[in-house]
């Protein structure tokens, strides 16, 4: 490909398109052109990294080329002394800033928060970096340089700094503000914080949305409701309300879902009747359950009373991982207790025989076989049989070492549980 575009003269052509570009007064287009030949070649580099001799097929070295030249970024630099720059922190290098606007400084995105190692660990890149193959910054760095590159852009203007954090996200979930502006309040502690709210879409062309009653009525509640937090609205709708009011056959309806509009929720207890029906005389609850009781009642109310769930979503987070250890070494250790052997009796092949057939067992019934889903996912799943086996061998060598052997699994405790519930007394 290289030997390629030297044939075709592809380095003069650009240059041409430059030139072309710069009598146009299109300073910026043109100055893409110059960027774009040294990022063709560093994708080409990185390609012949990854790859090296291998072959591949001519569909799959289209897709591999398509991809690469989709994540291609070029910087601009502002031609005129008076302009507005958008751009990102970790990419964009400005200088002599007068006004500064930082957007959506909030938690894990002012620092960035360092996500997990992915494929690769820590501890593998160091090793691949010791062999002379350069990859991508880890964790660690990309932390470090992230904290840098807040650095610079708090830094960055000569006279006025504004920071903003929305509140919540477009499905109205609460969002909680950096740390960052945490230390702009004590270090500023005159400085005024303002809120700003989205307005209300204004109804424009108020008699097209007069239609039939059904569908009038939402429309009408919709701006009675702005009336109310004192917006103004078209006067057409004081004329369909009077309509609702003396001339429509569901007055009922009507009523009720004009009166929502007033409506306040207030918390009340709940009826005595309804405490004996969803609470018994005793409560078992563990020390979790009291805890959430004590930090939200009315989350204790959802999750316990009402049963509330999140909905359930296709991907494979943390915890999934973590109830697949979990419930893998249980297996393992109920395996190796009904062969009447203890760990020390375990060794590395072995593990890794009772890892595969844990795993092989937990990941159909795992975010509905998410583990099978892609290629990706099944290295992931190899990748879990390995630490599995990794975490077997080292609990045989602990036993070996120091004669463990474990006598129960999750034995419970409390009134009918195989232990006896833990009683407090107070001394006298």
């Amino acid at each position: 490909m290289f030997g390629w575009l030297e044939t075709i003269n592809a380095p003069n052509r650009l240059e041409t398109v430059r030139d072309l570009y710069d009598q146009q007064g299109r300073v910026e287009k043109g100055r893409e052109q110059d960027q774009v030949w040294d990022a063709v070649i560093q994708l080409f580099e990185e390609i012949t990294e990854v790859a090296g001799e291998e072959k591949m097929a001519l569909n799959t070295f289209r897709n591999v080329l398509e991809s690469g030249f989709d994540s291609l970024r070029f910087s601009h630099v502002p031609p005129s002394i008076d302009h507005v720059v958008i751009g990102s922190i970790n990419r964009s290098r400005m200088h002599g800033i007068k006004c500064a606007f930082l957007l959506g400084v909030n938690e894990g995105t002012w620092p960035m928060k360092p996500g997990g190692d992915g494929l690769i660990s820590e501890e593998e890149r160091s090793l691949l970096l010791t062999h002379g193959l350069q990859l991508a910054e880890g964790s660690k760095r990309q932390l470090l340089d992230d904290w840098f590159y807040v650095y610079l852009a708090f830094t960055l203007p000569a006279d006025y700094l504004w920071v903003s954090y929305p509140i919540s996200n477009e499905e109205g979930k609460q969002k909680v503000a950096s740390p960052l502006i945490k230390r702009m309040e004590e270090l500023f502690p005159t400085k005024e914080q303002r809120l700003f709210l989205q307005d209300p879409e204004e109804m424009t062309e108020a008699t097209r949305f007069v239609t039939t009653p059904n569908k009038t009525r939402s429309a009408l509640t919709a701006q009675l409701a702005r009336k109310l937090r004192g917006y103004p609205i078209d006067d057409i709708w004081e004329y369909v309300l009077n309509w609702y009011i003396e001339k429509s056959e569901n007055q009922a309806i009507h009523q009720n879902v004009l009166k929502s509009l007033f409506y306040q929720n207030k918390p009340t207890d709940l009826e005595n009747d309804t405490v004996k029906e969803m609470y018994p005389q005793e409560i078992n609850a563990s020390v979790s359950r009291l805890e959430m009781y004590h930090r939200c009642s009315y989350q204790h109310f959802a999750r316990y009373s009402l049963g509330l769930e999140e909905r359930p979503t296709y991907k494979l987070d943390a915890p999934d991982i973590g109830q697949l250890f979990h419930e893998a070494l249980k297996q393992i250790t109920e395996w190796i207790q009904k062969e009447g052997r203890q760990f020390a009796d375990v060794y590395d092949q072995e593990a890794k025989k009772y890892a595969n057939r844990a795993v092989g067992e937990l990941a159909p019934i795992l975010q509905h076989q998410i583990l099978h889903s892609s290629n990706r996912y099944q290295y992931i799943q190899r990748k879990l049989e390995q630490v599995i086996a990794r975490a077997t061998f080292v609990l045989s060598e602990q036993a070996r070492k120091t004669n463990f052997a474990p006598v129960g699994l999750e034995v419970g405790f409390g009134d009918q549980s195989q232990l006896a519930p833990i009683k407090s007394r107070s001394a006298k």
